[in-house]
């Protein structure tokens, strides 16, 4: 598992820089360290600066599930729980405000009395500051994303990468850390209760002890995506339940771009992702009898998703596809 290193700075005058280093989960202390600006008084009081910066592997009881601040609880791996650290970076010296205050703000200010932002009622001004905001954080965040699928195990030797219902939840330092000099961003791989589609969340599902590898093991069976098409949406169950056992099982979407060949046409483009289909569950198959299921070729747009891939999309990640097999045919990869 890569690891990140963050480091804190803190100036406190002119002279003095506190600085400590990242992962190490300890608390950064000098009771002698002063306040900005108490260098204009003739006799400064010392104050206590505290910065404890978190540290891949840690595990997390979350109580909230909103991006940006994060609640919970840090507690021992063996404990229950729905969070674990995966990645730790830093932000920027060139960040001078603290971004998840300001996201959080935007929301306050902003949000329905559901806690949705209608984006139709926001005026400019602000959109063109959250939109400053979000570049930023997903920036700051990119190997966060490729990390999770790297811990997982979902990254497949031929270059696919399967369906899983993990995902990340992304934070920093509060207000009053970030006055104290924290710089450090953290993200959490968690994993939503699959609901059906229009239903409310249902909340975070437990963790095993270790996640390395999980979608190798009989435990990441449970976090792959199984769903149906239901008369009123998209029905979808855990894994491995009796409610799944009729669903199908997503394994891959999307091309290793290594091996993407030059555009032709879009009837041989659907039988390049057709064969890739068939080599991507093969593996996940109980036999080579069994039967898998490929449909889609979706072309991912800031509109839409259409069906069809087109010569600007071939080789993006914009084009993707579904592969899935039904939960019966579903066997662990063999050696």
């Amino acid at each position: 598992m890569k690891r990140s290193t963050a480091a804190i700075s803190l100036a406190i005058s002119a002279s003095v820089i506190l600085s400590g280093c990242s992962n190490s989960g300890d608390e950064i202390t000098d009771a002698s360290s002063v306040t900005a600006g108490a260098a204009e008084s003739a006799s400064p009081e010392p104050v206590e600066i505290s910065v404890t910066i978190p540290k891949v592997a840690d595990c997390w009881d979350q109580t909230n599930m909103d991006n940006w601040v994060l609640e919970g609880t840090l507690t021992n791996c063996v404990s229950e729980h729905n969070g674990q650290t995966i990645w730790v970076g830093e932000l920027p010296d060139t960040v001078l405000e603290n971004p998840f205050t300001v996201m959080e703000g935007f929301k306050a200010v902003n949000a329905g009395a559901d806690g949705k932002v209608d984006w139709d009622s926001i005026n400019d001004r602000d959109r063109a500051e959250y939109d400053t905001q979000l570049a930023l954080l997903d920036t700051s965040f990119s190997e966060c994303k490729t990390e999770l699928n790297e811990v997982i195990g979902a990254n497949s030797p031929d270059g696919s990468t399967m369906t899983t219902i993990f995902s990340t939840d992304e934070t920093g330092p509060s207000q009053s850390e970030w006055d104290e000099g924290a710089r450090w961003i953290r993200c959490n791989a968690t994993a939503k209760v699959p609901v059906n589609e229009g239903e409310p969340s249902a909340g975070l599902m437990q963790l095993p002890e270790d996640l390395y590898s999980v979608m190798l093991t009989d435990d990441g069976r449970q976090f792959n995506y199984c769903w149906k098409n239901g008369d009123t949406g998209t029905e979808r169950a855990i894994c491995g339940t009796p409610k799944a056992k009729q669903m199908f099982l997503t394994l891959s979407s999307r091309f290793p771009q290594a091996d993407v060949k030059p555009w032709v046409s879009k009837k041989w483009a659907d039988k390049q992702a057709k064969d890739f289909c068939n080599d991507a569950v093969r593996p996940y198959m109980k036999s080579n009898k069994a039967k898998y299921r490929y449909w889609g070729l979706y072309e991912n747009s800031a509109e839409a998703r259409v069906r069809g891939f087109s010569k600007a999309t071939w080789g993006t990640d914009k084009a993707t596809f579904a592969c899935a097999i039904n939960q019966g045919s579903y066997g662990f990869p063999q050696d």
